[in-house]
């Protein structure tokens, strides 16, 4: 569809894209026949698309699925999908609701199958988006993302770089994820002001230390980046796990216990978070827990 086909869309329906709401639509054809190549999808699979706009990417995989359904939250968007894809509606369901609130799970259980998932993804909910996906793994059999390519880059990155953060754990602990290609930021309409990136989130573990307890390692890990400069035996000295283990106040151990977690670990006592691998991470939540249960 060309852009003046589109501003035409647009007009009909008295449309104009909302920047806070990232509203920005991938218009190269040959980038958005990729998209639904590189799903690898087959005519008995669900598609679950999220913010698929007016449709431009939806109508190719509604080529090759047995049924496709799209969450978007512009009603405005929804009604010029109807129009756009009005000759592919056979397998089509246009959800008009926010991602965040929609009931991946009622959907499994209504498809008894799992779903792939597709989207382009707004910066400003990228992660809670992420979360609410994570949330709901065993529904989805594989998840696609297109991203700004910093937030990929933190996706990707490892220790010990600028780009290493909560999200880089979050996503790496669920995840085997893998970068498939960018997309230039002169492909879409309005023009953004970054690049986008493509990845692959396989639903795979990708770490091998069993974990005694999730949220108390993302507590740590949350802790860790949120004041990234500091060593962690000073965080650790002084956080609260109240929320996470009924009954304890703090820490319950001193700067110098904890170090020797630290060396016990074979980790250097001045590490800091941005430092540690995830199986670093698992390993002292592991051991903190257990100090945590027999002092609490």
């Amino acid at each position: 569809m060309k852009v003046r086909d589109v501003r035409d869309l647009f007009d009909r329906h008295n449309f104009r894209p909302n920047k806070k709401l990232g509203q920005i639509f991938l218009m190269d054809e040959n980038i958005l026949k990729k998209l639904s190549g590189t799903l690898d999808i087959k005519d008995s699979e669900y598609i679950l698309e999220i913010g698929p706009g007016f449709g431009n990417l939806t109508r190719y995989l509604l080529e090759k699925a047995k049924k496709v359904f799209v969450v978007e939250k512009d009603a405005r968007l929804c009604d010029m999908m109807k129009e756009y894809l009005k000759d592919n509606l056979d397998n089509l369901e246009i959800i008009c609701c926010d991602i965040l609130e929609f009931d991946i799970r009622k959907l499994y259980r209504e498809t008894s199958e799992k779903l792939k998932i597709i989207g382009n993804l707004p910066y400003y909910i990228t992660t809670p988006i992420i979360l609410n996906l994570i949330k709901n793994k065993d529904c989805i059999s594989s998840i696609q993302l297109t991203v700004q390519k910093e937030v990929a880059d933190r996706m990707l990155a490892e220790p010990s770089t600028r780009d290493y953060s909560f999200l880089t754990l979050l996503v790496q602990f669920n995840f085997a994820v893998s970068k498939l290609f960018d997309i230039s930021r002169n492909c879409f309409l309005p023009t953004p002001e970054v690049d986008s990136t493509v990845v692959k989130l396989c639903l795979t573990c990708t770490h091998k230390e069993e974990v005694i307890n999730e949220a108390f390692l993302f507590k740590l890990i949350d802790a860790g980046f949120k004041q990234r400069r500091k060593m962690l035996v000073n965080l650790i000295a002084g956080m609260s796990f109240s929320n996470v283990i009924a009954g304890t106040v703090n820490c319950g151990n001193s700067k110098e216990e904890i170090a020797g977690i630290f060396e016990e670990l074979g980790i250097d006592p001045k590490v800091r978070a941005e430092n540690l691998f995830l199986e670093e991470f698992i390993r002292l939540s592991n051991r903190l827990f257990s100090t945590q249960k027999t002092l609490g």
